[in-house]
């Protein structure tokens, strides 16, 4: 399934580029092992493979792009898993007055289809932004707006949709330090106005997921979400970077974020079951924190990169409850809290093969170590993978 599956997105992106000379296009093979794929305290090892492809259009001296990105990702032992994600939209550019200041905007839509068992994680996604960058000479001003529409096509109550605005400020200096300070605004909607909760009973030990619940027969009961009333929730992001240049090929930053509920109520709260970092189940809305995180980037020689960074987050969650143990099935404790920790080390290599039939072929080694430490039973565990992909540009 997989070699066919890749062969046939190989012919696709050779064809493309041959017969429409105007036409970009790339591949991308990823592949993973992951020793807890669900996150949870019982971990289950899988491996992961993503088959994308990228086939984009540009037009008005490449100002504007047009692309559609389709996707397949594969889980060779939980194959119920298994999910298509397509991805259509456009991308604009632009300058004005005597080129000096840039515009941007665009938008697109993403379809993700899951397989029968998981189809309440399927949904239409509709986004769109504005962004406007001013060079004021001594200082860089960006400022912007984004929307989003998401549609659970088989739960509509909570189908949502997301207003943010920003403004950046970036300033550079003969020491070739530059900081960079931006705030956040965000607002959530959700459609709804009646209770969601869904459970499933999982026998044994690792089942897919974490979440509460416990019975002596070994079975587990997992809660999937729940939105215990129509909500507008509403929180403000603030961050700070300080970026330096110790070499013409190395760099580093440090970074501060805050973020800050500032919603009136609060009585959402994220389900119990996990699934790749989908937000059904971790809103960003959901929790307040504090953010540290810094990266080290090293050009080196013969077009090889590398990239070590690192992440310290506190969680604080704004109406969920920790649950004590698996037995816990009430959750009346003190809040949730999580302490989040994470390591990354990503190696890439780029050949320019400069050819009709390809241009660039990028070979990528990731390391991804993870800890997460919380008063939440379900929620403490640890987590690293490991893997590559190869990137055919054409």
């Amino acid at each position: 399934m997989k070699r066919i599956l890749s062969i046939n997105l190989i012919l696709c992106a050779l064809i493309f580029q041959n017969v429409f000379a105007q036409f970009e296009s790339t591949l991308e093979i990823s592949s993973y092992f992951d020793d807890n794929l669900y996150r949870s305290p019982d971990g289950k090892q899988d491996f992961l493979t993503d088959f994308s492809l990228n086939i984009g259009y540009n037009l008005f001296e490449e100002k504007l792009l047009i692309y559609y990105n389709p996707d397949y990702f594969n889980y060779n032992e939980s194959g119920d898993h298994n999910y298509f994600y397509h991805s259509f939209g456009f991308d604009y550019y632009n300058t004005f007055s005597n080129d000096q200041h840039q515009l941007y905007f665009g938008g697109n839509m993403d379809i993700r289809v899951n397989r029968d068992d998981f189809d309440y994680l399927n949904y239409n996604q509709y986004y769109a932004y504005l962004n406007l960058r001013f060079d004021l000479e001594f200082i860089f001003l960006k400022s912007g707006y984004n929307f989003r529409y998401r549609n659970y096509i088989n739960y509509p109550d909570i189908s949502n949709i997301q207003h943010y605005v920003f403004v950046q400020l970036n300033r550079s200096f003969a020491t070739r330090t530059s900081i960079i300070f931006e705030a956040n605004f965000g607002v959530k909607s959700f459609s709804g106005s009646e209770s969601i909760v869904s459970t499933d009973t999982v026998s044994g030990g690792g089942g897919p997921g974490h979440g509460p619940g416990g019975t002596s027969t070994g079975e587990r009961v997992y809660s999937t979400f729940k939105t215990l009333e129509p909500l507008d929730l509403s929180h403000a992001i603030i961050l700070l970077r300080v970026a330096q240049s110790l070499h013409s090929n190395v760099g580093i930053y440090g970074q501060y974020r805050i973020q800050k509920d500032l919603s009136a109520a609060n009585a959402y709260s994220s389900g119990g079951f996990y699934y790749q970092d989908e937000e059904l189940f971790d809103d960003p809305f959901s929790y307040e924190s504090h953010e540290f995180s810094s990266r080290l980037t090293w050009l080196m020689p013969w077009n090889t990169q590398v990239k070590l960074g690192g992440i310290f987050a506190k969680k604080n969650y704004i109406s969920e409850r920790a649950y004590l143990s698996a037995e816990d099935t009430t959750a009346s404790n003190e809040l949730r809290k999580d302490d989040r920790f994470s390591l990354t080390l990503e190696l890439n290599k780029s050949f320019f093969i400069e050819k009709n039939w390809m241009d660039v072929l990028e070979l990528t080694v990731d390391l991804h170590y993870l800890e997460n430490t919380s008063n939440s039973y379900w929620y403490d565990y640890k987590n690293y993978l490991i893997g590559g992909s190869v990137r055919w540009s054409f």
